[in-house]
């Protein structure tokens, strides 16, 4: 039963899947991919993912129409920091996958809980920051992080912590977890909650803000170009979503569809349009500045 281990042994037979994570992981800023293509069904037909998921990725990546950004031009980022240090003995054990079934079935409130293998299809706990932070629903299957969902932004890991907080550091509040606790807070849930609000606060220096069940990325091209990439995030439940994007950059832009190469709508700062990304599928928009 280790249902989380299906992106690596299962028959993932279809490239929906794979055309959402190598975009999500191309617009982190990922540039190495290694793609199994072996696997065959029961019948023994070859998986079609090169045709029908990869092919669009590179078409994609090939055109320009995505390209993974530098540090600096990922503007999704909350200025919220989440410090990993001194991540305790049992989250180490717990957090890298594995067979094992241990004896322990019953877990408290952790800030990244029940990570074993075995807990498969388990939904994530509400407190848990995964699903606060980056929309993770289940422990299985959580491939492509829906940081839509809360329109915060996405807070940032850090291993190990920040080395320094200079003063040309997008980072202004940082918390620290050891993958148990969190710091400041009497409980998880009071963490966690301490964490949201300082995020809601930093979303108003974010250049957009983007509310909906999806995956998105805003990476900068120039003072007056900005590219939106939304993508589904249902892996379990793909659907129709509809996003509200909301431009929080002074003076008049205009919003584009960089794939179609047609105009959507002037959206001018503290204006909301609101598009709809399709089941299992993506978008990638432009906000250009206007006369």
């Amino acid at each position: 039963f280790a249902f989380n281990r299906i992106w690596d042994w299962s028959r993932v037979m279809v490239g929906s899947p794979h055309l959402r994570a190598l975009t999500s992981e191309t617009e982190l800023g990922a540039r190495h991919f290694v793609i199994n293509c072996t696997q065959r069904n029961e019948a023994g037909v070859p998986n079609t993912i090169l045709e029908d998921g990869v092919a669009q990725y590179l078409e994609m990546l090939g055109k320009g129409v995505i390209a993974p950004p530098r540090p600096e031009q990922m503007k999704d980022l909350s200025p919220v920091a989440l410090n990993i240090v001194d991540p305790t003995a049992e989250f180490k054990k717990t957090a890298t996958g594995g067979h094992d079934f241990p004896v322990r079935i019953v877990e408290p409130d952790l800030a990244f809980g029940r990570l074993l293998n075995w807990w498969g299809m388990a939904p994530t706990a509400p407190h848990d920051l995964s699903r606060a932070a980056w929309g993770r629903r289940r422990q299985f299957a959580a491939y492509t992080p829906d940081i839509g969902a809360g329109g915060r932004g996405l807070l940032m890991p850090i291993p190990g912590g920040l080395s320094g907080s200079g003063s040309d550091s997008i980072w202004t509040t940082t918390f620290t977890t050891n993958g148990e606790a969190i710091s400041g807070a009497a409980t998880v849930a009071d963490g966690v909650r301490n964490i949201l609000a300082a995020m809601d606060q930093g979303a108003a220096s974010l250049p957009v803000v983007v509310k909906g069940d999806v995956f998105y990325q805003c990476v900068k091209q120039s003072d007056s170009d900005y590219q939106i990439v939304l993508v589904d995030s249902g892996y379990l439940d793909p659907a129709d979503r509809a996003v509200t994007i909301r431009n929080q950059l002074p003076g008049n832009w205009l919003l584009a569809d960089r794939v179609a190469w047609h105009r959507l709508q002037a959206l001018p700062s503290g204006q909301t349009a609101t598009v709809m990304v399709p089941a299992g599928c993506l978008r990638v928009l432009e906000l250009v500045k206007g006369s």
